[in-house]
């Protein structure tokens, strides 16, 4: 043995591994705390001194949780080798720095020896006794000679000697047990692998089992062998039987009905006791539903457990027994057949040797299989049918197809039509069935014929009926003729014809088919004179003509138009006796017509006079009807129009706005007048203005729109020549402006005259999209309602004026109060602040006096500045009345200004209070040009923004904003803004501030007149004021002011 090989892993399998490293973890698992354990008993024993025991156990400690980490890699055999290597180190150091072989300290290399077999091979636990061995006897050695002092050095090799041999001895018990402890490891890994495997395989085999039980055709079953109760079945078996699981399963046969009586199942329990098996191939029975059914049965008797069962299988074979049955009966079937069948059968070869044959039924004397058997086809056959034989053997070949062909041989003295039908039978061999087809050639002869006779017959008769049925279900004469040349057409095979009224002596057409252009005109006519070949049929003398040489015998027919015609038909018409008329056919051929065509042209005939005479009856009785309904028509047009010209009359009556009116009474008019759009137009100077109108036409909606009146205006006779009306029929042939746009799809126009007292005042226009749109009595119709429409007209101008003058009168009388009620609020303020400062005169006179008696100069000049400022204020009131009372009564011109430079001009005026507030102003770039008196519209701007900066208040960044905010949505005028961030007002006192003399704050300087002033001239100028604001968060005034003014404004 090689030296490297006693440390080679020799560890085969995965799962000595696996025990190896369980075996490891355990040691080191419980080797952990026992070594804490001993050094916990040491130092309760009072050795809490650290020695090398201490050491050592530390090392060992470690070295075990070193291990732990190296087996979670996989390190299995060389953390065993390191362990144990580390042990016995362990172990021998302790020895040689103790006692050495007087102590105990050796014995651990039998626990070391022990491991190294549960975990190393056979030869590393040698090799560890071994260096056991050796290091016992260096101790004994060295004691000895004295490296080492001990007690008693000469029982030393002793002490070896001893050890060495129990080392021996226990080495060698060690090998082998460890030997049969890793044998009978093996051994029952083994077994329990062959165990797995078995029962592995014991699984799989019960599954497929399972499975071809489950899924096999057979019907298979267990029942206990005493009751038959249903164990378990495959779903063949309940798909045979009929039967559910869950309504079987666990029931006894009885129960089930399995069996016709408990006999017959006792029976079959009888002979499973005695042969242990029992097979049955014809098995009949009926399943739950209680069909039939065949099946091969079989039953065998097993132990399962320690209970008798019997396993049943049944193999369906219904549908084969019925396909036996079939195929019996149709073996019986093809021997009768092929015994009572008529057909000769020949076996034929490839190149057209005959090989077999069967002669035909009730000819096997005369036609005898030596007659054909061994002899080629065109030995018995024509050369004729021989090819066509071989050809059609060739043909069966190659295509796999049966052939059929027909052949006429001579056969016993007589001449015969046979069937051939060749088939292949094998891939050298073909099979030629032949039939004696003559006598069913005749039949099929003589049956076509009839059927052709029976088609004929019933081509007529189908003719006559649908020629009766349209002529009856119609009136029309144009219609009833052209139908029944149709039909006739079906039986009677004529080229042209032709259908004729009489009258007294005239022939005349009525109608015709395909007749050629010169004969097909309208109303054509003959004499009925000797010359007329149709004066026999006219006379009543002949049911019909025939003549088939028309152009040799018929005079009237050899000249133009009539010279195409060689066979001629001639039928009357008669109703009641009297010949009415006739109808003509014409053939281009001789001989086109025979005597059964006539029989078929008369019979139509008579149809043809009796429809006739129908539609006659017909025509005459629509004529009344049309009558009637014509004049019922007028009558419920009359009274739509009366109608509709009363309720004009009340819309006249009850309607006094003019749009309204004219609305309202066109909309009427057009219940009897059937215009597309309608306008009306009143005259205004030498002009007409659309005043109303409906559904104009676009470029004509406007309403208010004018034009000029020339003698080119299609209404001018209207207006001018005092005529009715005027009508015409297409409008753009008399006027070319009416094909331009807007008026270009007008064609009929009418104007009537709006009239009131003979007086004109417009017109009405009635416009249609078509030609010949309106009529005469439209027109008179139209004027009738134009007198309406005049009348609501003046209706609606006298209620107009009359309002337009109740309206002026209560403006001012509005004006005249409001007038009255500011003169009474400004006489009462007038007297009051008067008074106020005129008191205040009067008491400090009294007091200058008193000072000038006393000689108090510096009073009398205090008293005297109160005077004087008394007066100022007077004289400032009185100044901003008076100009208060010029607002409205001066007249200025009106200019056109630039509100930017009025702004900087106002802001420029009252720049003193803007300074001493330190106001900043924010004006507004771009603000459009307004009109008005210019110094009148700086006085408003001055005096909101003087206000503006007056009431800052102790705002610490005071702001002004002027700018534009916009249009008026009603008058479109700009909206002008003067915005600051002051005390504000309170929403309550928004329509106070513009009051006369009205002061929020008493104690504040100015008159109270400055707002009232603002809002006078702002409305004198058309424009509006408002203001929005609240307490605190400063005021915002609004006004308006016009872009232009048509007239100066009276400032």
């Amino acid at each position: 043995m090689r030296f490297e090989t006693l440390f080679s892993q020799r560890l085969t399998s995965k799962n000595e591994y696996l025990e190896t490293a369980n075996l490891l973890r355990s040691i080191t698992l419980w080797g952990i705390p026992i070594l804490l354990m001993v050094v916990g008993l040491r130092i309760l024993n009072g050795d809490d001194q650290v020695d090398s025991i201490h050491i050592f156990i530390g090392i060992i400690i470690f070295t075990f949780l070193a291990g732990r980490i190296a087996l979670n890699f996989g390190y299995v055999r060389g953390t065993s080798r390191a362990i144990l290597i580390l042990v016995w180190a362990g172990v021998t150091h302790q020895a040689w720095i103790s006692d050495g072989l007087q102590n105990n300290a050796l014995i651990p290399y039998m626990t070391v020896i022990l491991a190294s077999g549960l975990l190393l091979s056979e030869a590393e636990t040698l090799v560890f006794s071994i260096i056991s061995i050796v290091s016992i006897w260096g101790i004994a050695y060295s004691d000895a000679s004295g490296l080492r002092i001990t007690a008693d050095p000469r029982e030393s090799f002793n002490l070896a000697l001893n050890l060495t041999i129990n080392f021996s001895l226990s080495t060698l018990v060690i090998y082998y047990m460890i030997r049969t402890i890793h044998t009978s490891f093996k051994q029952g890994q083994k077994e329990l692998a062959e165990r797995r495997q078995i029962e592995t395989a014991l699984r799989e085999n019960e599954e497929k089992f399972r499975k071809v039980f489950q899924l096999s055709p057979v019907g298979i079953c267990i029942t206990e062998l005493i009751d038959g109760r249903l164990l378990e079945a495959n779903y063949a078996y309940w798909n045979l039987m009929g039967l559910k699981p869950e309504d079987s399963l666990g029931k006894t046969s009885e129960e089930l009905k399995l069996w016709d009586t408990p006999e017959e199942r006792e029976k079959l329990v009888e002979t499973l006791m005695a042969k242990g098996s029992v097979y049955n191939p014809d098995f009949s029975f009926r399943d739950e539903n209680g069909r039939s059914k065949q099946a091969i049965s079989f039953y065998e008797l097993v132990r399962i457990g320690d209970k008798e069962r019997i396993i049943s299988m049944f193999y369906d074979m219904s549908d084969q027994r019925r396909t036996m049955d079939a195929l019996k009966g149709s073996e019986i079937r093809t021997r009768a057949l092929l015994d009572a069948i008529p057909d000769m059968i020949l076996e034929i070869t490839l190149d057209g040797m005959i090989t077999n044959m069967i002669p035909p039924k009730d000819m096997g004397t005369s036609l005898s299989a030596d007659q054909f058997v061994g002899r080629q086809i065109r030995e018995v056959f024509s050369e004729t049918t021989a090819h066509q034989t071989v050809f059609a053997i060739e043909r069966v070949v190659a295509a796999n197809h049966m052939n059929v062909f027909e052949f006429k041989e001579r056969l016993l003295g007589e001449n015969h039509t046979f069937e051939a039908r060749v088939v292949a039978s094998s891939a050298t061999m073909s099979l030629m069935m032949i039939r004696d087809i003559t006598q069913r050639k005749w039949i099929e002869a003589e049956r076509e014929e009839l059927i052709h006779e029976l088609e004929v017959k019933n081509k007529e008769s189908e003719t006559l009926r649908d020629s009766l049925a349209s002529v009856v279900g119609t009136f029309e004469f144009s219609e009833i003729i052209q139908k029944v040349l149709v039909e006739i057409g079906r039986v009677v095979p004529f080229d042209t014809a032709s259908v004729w009224r009489v009258e007294g002596d005239r022939q005349i057409l009525i109608g015709g088919r395909d007749l050629p252009p010169e004969v097909s005109s309208p109303n054509i006519e003959f004499i009925t004179d000797k010359t007329n070949s149709a004066l026999p049929i006219l006379q009543g003398k002949v049911p019909y003509i025939l003549n088939n040489n028309v152009q040799a015998e018929l005079q009237d027919f050899q000249s133009p138009p009539h010279i195409y015609v060689n066979s001629w038909l001639a039928v009357p018409l008669k109703t009641k006796g009297k010949v009415i008329g006739l109808i003509a056919l014409d053939g281009r051929q001789k001989n086109q017509f025979n005597q059964h065509h006539a029989d078929l042209a008369v019979t139509f005939a008579d149809q043809v006079a009796i429809a006739l005479e129908n539609a006659s009856l017909f025509s005459d009785l629509q004529d009344e009807l049309d009558q009637r309904k014509k004049l019922i028509a007028e009558l419920e047009i009359r009274n739509t129009e009366s109608e509709t010209l009363r309720e004009s009359t009340a819309i006249v009556a009850a309607t006094l706005e003019k749009s309204e009116a004219i609305e309202l009474i066109l909309e009427q008019l057009k219940r009897v007048v059937p215009y597309d759009s309608a306008s009306v137009q009143l005259l205004k100077g030498d002009s007409l203005e659309i005043v109303g109108g409906t559904e104009l036409p676009l470029g004509l909606d406007e309403i208010g729109s004018s034009f000029k009146i020339d003698v080119n205006e299609p209404a001018y006779p209207v207006l001018v020549d005092d005529s009715p009306y005027v009508l015409y029929d297409d409008v753009q042939r008399k006027n070319p402006n009416f094909s331009e746009y807007p008026h270009n799809h007008i064609h009929s126009w009418m104007a009537v005259p709006l009239k009131v007292k003979g007086k004109l005042l417009g017109i009405i226009a009635l416009d249609g999209k078509l030609v010949d749109q309106f009529t005469e009595h439209h027109a008179q119709l139209a004027v009738t309602y134009a007198n309406q429409v005049a009348i609501a007209l003046e209706n609606a101008r006298l209620f107009s004026d009359l309002q337009a003058e109740l309206t002026i009168r209560q403006n001012l009388i509005s004006e005249l109060e409001s007038k009255n009620a500011e003169l009474e609020r400004f006489t009462y303020t007038v007297s009051h602040d008067l008074k106020s400062p005129l008191f205040t005169i009067r008491g400090f006179l009294g007091y200058l006096e008193e000072d000038a008696f006393a000689g108090n100069h510096e009073r009398m000049r205090s008293d005297m500045q109160r005077i004087t400022d008394a007066t100022n204020k007077m004289q400032q009131l009185l100044n901003e009345l008076l100009e208060l009372s010029r607002v409205g009564r001066m007249k200025n011109e009106s200019v056109l200004i630039s509100f930017d430079e009025l702004v900087r001009e106002a802001v420029d005026l009252v720049q003193g209070h803007i300074m001493v507030n330190k106001v900043v102003i924010r004006i507004e770039d771009d603000m459009p040009n307004v009109y008005g008196d210019r110094q009148r519209l700086l006085e408003v701007v001055q005096n909101l923004i003087d206000n503006a900066a007056k009431f800052m208040g102790d705002q610490p960044e005071p702001r002004i904003e002027i700018g534009q905010d916009g249009e008026d949505a009603e008058s479109g005028m700009p909206v002008f803004y003067v915005r600051d961030n002051g005390i504000g007002i309170q929403p309550e006192q928004h329509d106070r501030i513009f009051g006369l003399f009205n002061k929020l704050d008493v104690n504040s300087e100015g008159t109270g007149i400055g707002l009232a002033l603002v809002k006078r001239i702002i409305e004198v100028h058309g424009g509006r004021i408002w203001v929005q604001s609240e307490a605190g968060k400063g005021a915002a005034f609004y006004f308006t002011l016009p872009l232009r003014l048509e007239t100066d404004s009276v400032i």
